[in-house]
């Protein structure tokens, strides 16, 4: 096994990567984390939330927290975002409830993926979004690149980096 590089100490931080998100994202910022041990003027702050996503603003309201959360760490030079595994879920808006990835569903959703994006264009902060894995279960995996295909378009659309990482995932018949 190869050995992980050998922290530095850290010099003052000049810049930090903030990583939102849900559970995924947690990962996603520990390896950041661990990529950037070395460097010493650059800081990862993990802001995920495990039982977050886009789709129940009352758990967390993701544009809410990234805007309080920017303004709480002004050294925020760049953005990642991870999310979507806990959106297969029913949609509620306006009193009414949408089934998870119906047409009113992915409009709904598209403008929550737009609205969190809008935070990090509006600051000039790249964003770099990464898609979802794929999973064991095969009806969760095509609903996750359901989701994936919705988070590419938005992303792509607002000229951020979309980083696609199911291909590292699965096999040649591209499952898990």
């Amino acid at each position: 096994a190869a050995k992980p590089p050998e922290a530095v100490v850290k010099a003052e931080t000049t810049v930090q990567i903030a990583v939102f998100g849900d559970t995924l994202a947690s990962y996603l910022a520990k390896g950041l984390d661990t990529a950037f041990a070395t460097s010493p003027d650059t800081e990862v702050l993990d802001l995920s939330r495990g039982d977050s996503g886009l789709v129940r603003k009352d758990v967390v309201d993701w544009p809410k927290v990234a805007e309080e959360q920017l303004k709480a760490h002004p050294k925020v030079g760049f953005a990642v975002v991870m999310v979507g595994v806990n959106d297969r879920q029913a949609l509620k808006e306006d009193g009414e409830t949408h089934d998870a990835l119906s047409d009113t569903w992915r409009s709904l959703y598209s403008q929550r993926v737009d609205a969190l994006i809008k935070v990090f264009v509006d600051r000039k902060i790249p964003l770099v979004w990464v898609d979802l894995p794929p999973v064991r279960f095969e009806s969760m995996s095509k609903d996750l690149a359901a989701i994936n295909d919705i988070t590419r378009e938005r992303v792509s659309k607002a000229g951020q980096t979309y980083v696609d990482v199911w291909t590292a995932f699965a096999d040649d018949a591209n499952r898990f």
